[in-house]
C-alpha cells in the first residue's frame, strides 16, 4: 500500500496538479457539495481527507463549521496554510494520508473526501 501511497502524493504534488489547484482555491462549493452540506450538523467538526490546496474546506469553515484538513502532498499543504494566514481563517493543516489518522475515534462529527 505504501507504493501506491507515494505514487498518489508524487502525483499531486507535481506542478501541473498545483496549477490545476490554484485555480480552485477559495471558490464556492460547488451545487452538490452545497446540497450535501446541508445536512451537516450546525457548527460540526469535518476532517478532510484529500483536501489539496483547501477549497472545500475554506468554504465549509467561511459556513461556520470547525475543519481539520489532511493531505499527502505537503507542496499543495504549504499552500493551503499560507492562504488560510493570509485570510485569517482557523483551520488545522495535517501532513499524513488518508489510512492512518492520527485521530481518536469519534473525534470528528463529518468526514468528507
Amino acid at each position: 500500500m505504501s507504493k501506491n501511497i507515494e505514487i498518489a502524493k508524487k502525483l499531486y504534488s507535481d506542478e501541473p496538479a498545483i496549477k490545476d489547484m490554484q485555480g480552485y482555491t477559495n471558490k464556492k462549493l460547488k451545487i452538490w457539495e452545497s446540497e450535501v452540506v446541508s445536512y451537516f450538523p450546525v457548527n460540526s467538526w469535518i476532517l478532510d481527507i484529500g483536501c489539496g490546496m483547501g477549497r472545500e474546506a475554506f468554504c465549509l469553515y467561511d459556513r461556520g463549521f470547525r475543519i481539520t484538513a489532511i493531505d499527502i502532498s505537503e507542496t499543495v499543504l504549504e499552500s493551503a496554510k499560507q492562504f488560510a494566514i493570509e485570510s485569517n481563517r482557523d483551520i488545522q493543516f495535517l501532513l499524513t494520508n488518508g489510512l492512518d489518522l492520527p485521530f481518536e475515534s469519534d473525534t470528528f462529527d463529518v468526514v468528507i473526501i
